[in-house]
């Protein structure tokens, strides 16, 4: 989940070069609002993120991919997961998006420890670790 972060990270200070210096400023500005997840952003602020995708498609695309990646480990089995992720490399090729490129490059050089995710849904996060531990 980090390099998805850091690599829209990326995105958003592309995009924001090739703004107008008052878009840039807002983009700035909202630039915490990118890293909430769709089930956290209030409908003002929806508003907000509608108003900097008028102004960059390719925002909006990345924005919707980082969001279709974390929905990814939402779902209940690894088949699903994998068919997902699958779908999801394809829509960051056929949209271009390069800087997503490193995750994809990330989660296929870790694809069986990623995937093994689903078969407990545990992670190597410190809460998890802990929950290990005291087993």
């Amino acid at each position: 989940m980090k390099k998805i972060g850091d690599a829209f990270k990326d995105v958003r200070k592309s995009v924001c070069r090739q703004l107008d210096k008052e878009s840039r400023t807002k983009l700035f500005k909202n630039r915490y609002l990118f890293k909430k997840g769709n089930e956290n952003v209030t409908d003002e602020e929806y508003l907000i993120l509608l108003e900097h995708f008028e102004k960059s498609s390719y925002l909006e695309i990345a924005y919707e991919l980082k969001e279709e990646f974390r929905d990814i480990f939402m779902l209940d089995s690894k088949k699903e997961a994998i068919e997902a992720f699958q779908c999801w490399c394809k829509r960051v090729k056929d949209n271009n998006i390069k800087e997503f490129k490193k995750v994809i490059n990330t989660v296929n050089n870790w694809y069986e420890q990623i995937f093994n995710y689903f078969d407990k849904k545990l992670t190597n996060g410190p809460k998890n670790l802990i929950y290990l531990l005291k087993t």
